[in-house]
C-alpha cells in the first residue's frame, strides 16, 4: 500500500505506528546495549581481580625472598641449654679432645671449605648422602685445622632458606658452632653440629678494609 492513496486519518495512523515501532526498537536496542555491557563490566572487573592476585603472589615472593636473605644460621633439632654448652677455643678442643667426649661444645672459627673429612668414616659413620662437612682455620692461620671433624646433616628442603644459607657461606665467613663431640677416632674430636651461625660475613670485612683505605 502506498502512502499516496491513504486517506488523511490514516496516513496519521501509520506514521504513529512508524513512530511507536522505531521507538519500541530503540528501546530493545537500549536494553540490549546496556544487558551487554553489564558483562563488560564483569570482564573489566575480573582482570583487576586477577592483578590483585597476582599482586599478593608477588608481595609473598618477596616476603620469602627477605626471609631468605635474614636467615644466618642453620640448627639441626632443639639447641642444649646454655649451662649445657662449654665454650672454648676450636684448638683447645683439639688438644684436650677426652675431656669433652660426650660434652656439648660451642666454639667461635673462621669457615674454611665443605670438605668430606668427616664422612663415610665406619667407626663413627655419617654418610655422604645425608651428612655434610667442613672444615674451619686454625687460629691466626690460612691453614685448615684438619683434626677437628665436623659433620650435620643436609637441610630436607634444598631449595629452603637454611640451604641457601649453607651455600652462601664462603671461605673467611666468621661462625658460631654448637655441637656434640659424639666419638674420639684417631683421638680426634669428631663433633656432630647443632646449630652453624654465621656471625660476620667475608664481605663486610672487605668492605670495613676498602672504607679504611678511603
Amino acid at each position: 500500500m502506498q502512502i499516496g492513496n491513504m486517506g488523511t486519518k490514516q496516513q496519521n495512523r501509520f506514521i504513529f505506528n512508524l513512530e511507536a515501532a522505531t521507538l519500541a526498537v530503540l528501546a530493545v536496542c537500549t536494553s540490549s546495549t546496556l544487558c551487554l555491557a553489564a558483562p563488560n563490566v564483569a570482564a573489566d572487573k575480573k582482570p583487576a581481580e586477577t592483578k590483585d592476585s597476582k599482586d599478593g603472589k608477588e608481595t609473598k615472593t618477596e616476603e620469602k625472598t627477605k626471609k631468605e636473605n635474614l636467615v644466618k644460621e642453620y640448627r639441626i633439632g632443639a639447641e642444649p641449654a646454655a649451662d649445657q654448652i662449654v665454650s672454648l677455643t676450636p684448638e683447645k678442643l683439639v688438644d684436650q679432645a677426652n675431656s669433652y667426649l660426650n660434652k656439648n661444645v660451642r666454639f667461635n672459627a673462621t669457615f674454611y671449605a665443605y670438605s668430606n673429612l668427616a664422612l663415610d668414616y665406619k667407626p663413627l659413620m655419617r654418610s655422604h648422602t645425608t651428612h655434610l662437612s667442613f672444615l674451619v682455620k686454625r687460629n691466626n692461620s690460612q691453614v685448615p685445622l684438619s683434626e677437628l671433624k665436623l659433620a650435620m646433616s643436609i637441610p630436607k628442603d634444598e631449595r629452603g632458606p637454611e640451604s641457601k644459607f649453607l651455600q652462601d657461606l664462603r671461605e673467611g665467613d666468621q661462625i658460631e658452632v654448637i655441637g656434640k663431640v659424639a666419638g674420639l677416632p684417631l683421638d680426634e674430636p669428631w663433633v656432630d653440629v647443632i646449630k652453624l651461625k654465621r656471625t660476620k660475613a667475608v664481605s663486610e670485612d672487605k668492605k670495613s678494609g676498602d672504607q679504611a683505605a678511603h
